[in-house]
């Protein structure tokens, strides 16, 4: 039930930070690489934070 909700809420957060973006930056790519950054970050230390829960 609520695993559905986690993923809801990451795409309208990621949407409603892009339309903000968009607004903001008034280009595509520049509202891109903050999100892309984030994005980048989350699927380097979800594992890691995992797999030092998982060890201690």
């Amino acid at each position: 039930m609520f695993g559905q909700g986690d993923l809801k809420l990451l795409f309208g957060t990621v949407a409603i930070v892009l339309v903000l973006h968009l607004l903001i930056f008034r280009s595509p790519i520049l509202a891109l690489v903050p999100l892309v950054g984030v994005g980048i970050a989350y699927s380097i230390i979800s594992p890691l934070l995992g797999w030092i829960g998982e060890n201690r």
